[in-house]
């Protein structure tokens, strides 16, 4: 999972890590066009970030090392990144929030910390960001990235 999370904001520094679960969030909404193109890290200097359309509802971010397919749900107003991985050869979800304009996106890992137990059920996942997603501790440790310049 370290490398996932490393890989989605492409070796920026985080500190503790992201929420995880074998369910996803509803995969229902159309690709946002803003989140399309090349990235690089405010934080470091690194390597080119590439998010392109894999689908009319998913994403493929990737650099010259990683690849990952994520896709994005609205709750309550905040938009919430599912990215899809693989632990011990079985699917996992973890979820980052993300603001977006137009030169800068800006990822904030859902804090595992609240969660009290594993999810049940899909509706049980959506629940826990029902109940919590207002709360000022439910997005943590922001990293960002910025178009860039041609």
């Amino acid at each position: 999972m370290k490398k996932v999370i490393i890989s989605l904001v492409i070796m920026i520094l985080i500190v503790g890590c992201a929420l995880e679960s074998k369910f996803g969030l509803p995969s229902n909404e159309k690709i946002n066009q803003e989140l399309l193109g090349v990235w690089l890290s405010i934080d470091k200097p690194i390597d080119t970030v590439f998010i392109q359309a894999a689908g009319e509802k998913k994403y493929k971010l990737f650099d010259k090392e990683m690849e990952m397919i994520f896709y994005s749900a609205t709750i309550k107003g905040h938009r919430i990144l599912n990215v899809i991985s693989e632990n011990e050869g079985k699917e996992v979800n973890i979820f980052y929030g993300l603001t977006s304009n137009k030169d800068t996106i800006t990822f904030f890992e859902v804090n595992d910390k609240l969660r009290e137990h594993d999810f049940n059920s899909q509706a049980e996942l959506i629940g826990f960001f029902n109940e919590n997603i207002e709360r000022p501790d439910f997005f943590v440790n922001p990293s960002s990235l910025i178009r860039k310049q041609n």
